[in-house]
């Protein structure tokens, strides 16, 4: 049990970094971003030759 605690703490001084928190924030934006647009490209190009 004293292994999880230390790997919890761990973890949480990991994610309090903000270095970390605006690395991780900006890269799940872009997925987003990214997936949006891929998503409504696709139905602009959705025609019926394709």
């Amino acid at each position: 049990m004293e292994d999880n605690e230390a790997a919890a703490k761990a973890a949480a001084n990991f994610i309090a970094s903000p270095m970390l928190t605006r690395f991780i924030v900006l890269t799940v934006l872009g997925i987003v971003v990214a997936a949006a647009g891929f998503f409504l490209q696709r139905k602009e190009n959705a025609s019926p030759v394709s």
